[in-house]
């Protein structure tokens, strides 16, 4: 018996069906896997597409992993939104990419923040002085994303850094993935070799103010994005100390911060970013969080 025709494949050229594709699998907002997500939040997409035969599958499949942005984040436990620590067979970040999905990515932004929900383990750096965290998550979390990164190679288009603070934080958990990174050579490595991408936007982002820059792909293998990091929390907290001395002097009491929009931290931190080995170094920029 011979196969049946698909009209829909056979009667309209490809230009078309990409089309059709885009309008039923891409989404202009970034897609977050089920943890980070929101309970509200809808992509309105239709996925139904991708089962209808193997042609329609593989140039649908391409068009969904390579025109949407992933947004990737740990995994977050839903009941307290702090980062899950690594269990047998549970996936490294969210949402779950395959290993064979990878490859097809074209856009992602990475959340770097990963938050213990587990107390916070230090032990003394070297010469029994400075500041070393111990997580196993965290250092699971930076070599997924070194993977990531190295099996998206230079066909990765575009990727976006950030960190997402919540209301209540502790700067030293904030800052554990931090000097995960700023330690992982195969980390900072696998960012200078994303060849399709020209420059990377990095950001903090908290619920009061903010801090954005973009920087050159290599720059984590020439600068410590602990030492950033540790600035953008000093002067997120100066910031907002003299937010609530404002506001209790003109009203008489503490208002929420933020109210009047959120304050960019730019200013604050200023264009120096120190190279890895000047400057001060973890230990002493941690004093600042005792």
């Amino acid at each position: 018996m011979a196969p049946q025709k698909c009209y829909f494949l056979d009667a309209l050229p490809v230009e078309l069906r990409l089309s059709i594709y885009e309008h039923l699998v891409v989404t202009p907002s970034p897609l977050r896997g089920p943890s980070a997500r929101h309970p509200d939040e809808k992509y309105n997409l239709d996925l139904s597409i991708l089962r209808v035969n193997r042609q329609v599958h593989q140039e649908s499949r391409s068009m969904f992993f390579g025109k949407n942005t992933f947004y990737i984040t740990p995994p977050l436990d839903t009941t307290t939104g702090t980062a899950s620590e690594p269990a047998p067979q549970q996936p490294a970040f969210d949402p779950p990419l395959q290993p064979s999905q990878i490859p097809l990515l074209r856009h992602l932004t990475v959340d770097l923040l990963y938050y213990p929900s587990t107390p916070l383990i230090t032990e003394p750096g070297p010469n029994g002085t400075g500041w070393k965290p111990i997580s196993a998550g965290a250092t699971a979390y930076i070599d997924a994303l070194t993977t990531l990164f190295t099996s998206c190679n230079s066909a990765l288009q575009t990727l976006r850094l950030t960190s997402t603070v919540r209301e209540s934080f502790c700067a030293k958990k904030c800052l554990v993935s931090f000097f995960m990174c700023d330690r992982s050579r195969p980390f900072c490595v696998s960012l200078a070799g994303l060849d399709g991408v020209k420059t990377i936007p990095i950001s903090f982002e908290f619920p009061d103010c903010y801090y954005r820059a973009e920087v050159e792909r290599d720059a984590f293998t020439k600068r410590s994005i602990l030492l950033l990091a540790c600035q953008v929390m000093f002067c997120q907290s100066q910031v907002r100390i003299t937010a609530l001395l404002r506001q209790f002097e003109e009203d008489g009491g503490v208002g929420k911060i933020g109210e009047g929009g959120k304050a960019d931290l730019g200013p604050f931190v200023g264009s120096s970013w120190p190279g890895k080995g000047e400057g001060v170094g973890a230990g002493e920029a941690m004093m600042g969080f005792q």
